[in-house]
């Protein structure tokens, strides 16, 4: 126990530290979980693509459905081996979400830590936007057909 009067784990009982209770210590870990990035959502409910990037030539599309099978049903994934990244298309939009949730920060397949975004809608003559940005109505995003580059 540390000996310093205004370190709150001076006053921590051992049992409120085995029970969870009054634990500093806890508490400061559920804060640093609370403040990490969180990807949210794009407007658009039709976007039902996640992007994927940061792959390799050792990273196969098998590799990729064994990872995001178990958030839903896929419907396709669009590799793009020059750009090192992939577009996987769930059939809902619930497991594109749970998928994003899941894997945001956290996917690594074969060694490498993998980036996932939301993908982008399609609309002739306009820009799309990804998940983190605000879109506008000039550049809100139409379909969930992937785009083709990365």
């Amino acid at each position: 126990m540390p000996t310093d009067p205004n370190d709150p784990l001076a006053n921590q009982n051992i049992k409120d530290r085995y029970y969870g209770v009054d634990d500093p210590v806890a508490e400061k870990l559920l804060k640093r979980a609370a403040d990490m990035p969180k990807l949210t959502p794009p407007a658009d409910k039709t976007i039902t693509t996640v992007y994927v990037g940061g792959l390799d030539a050792n990273i196969k599309e098998q590799d990729l459905r064994d990872i995001f099978y178990q958030y839903g049903e896929i419907r396709n994934i669009n590799m793009v081996t020059k750009s090192g990244c992939a577009f996987v298309n769930f059939s809902q939009r619930e497991s594109a979400e749970k998928a994003v949730q899941g894997a945001f920060n956290k996917l690594i397949i074969k060694g490498r830590r993998l980036k996932i975004l939301w993908g982008r809608g399609k609309e002739p003559g306009h820009q799309a936007t990804r998940g983190t940005q605000t879109p506008t109505p000039s550049t809100w995003p139409t379909s969930s057909s992937p785009s083709t580059s990365c």
